[in-house]
């Protein structure tokens, strides 16, 4: 995919950096493929190295920089009756994601 895109860049008449950024995949399954940053940086290196203009390199790698360290907190919000329901708002962060969940009991 990189090929890819560094050979149709060079067909541009002018162009500054190339921005690669997503799908760079994460093993959430023990089974599952690791995505390999250090042959990925070698190889992306070598291929800049050998163009004839000066271009600027941004990788945004997405949740693969942090999926293998999440964290998740918990905070009771609110609690709340409603004929026999007990309610329960509940925020919950994961790494840099929030959310807010509503968790309805019946009795």
């Amino acid at each position: 995919m990189t090929d890819n895109v560094l050979e149709t860049a060079q067909k541009l008449l002018y162009w500054q950096y190339i921005d690669l950024s997503g799908s760079f995949g994460y093993p959430y399954h023990h089974q599952g493929a690791t995505f390999n940053w250090e042959i990925f940086g070698y190889e992306l290196s070598r291929r800049i190295i050998d163009l004839k203009e000066h271009i600027d390199l941004i990788i945004e790698p997405g949740r693969a920089a942090i999926s293998g360290c999440p964290t998740l907190l918990a905070k009771v919000v609110s609690l709340g009756k409603e004929e026999n329901k007990l309610l329960v708002l509940i925020l919950l962060w994961l790494t840099s994601l929030f959310l807010l969940y509503m968790v309805v009991i019946e009795k």
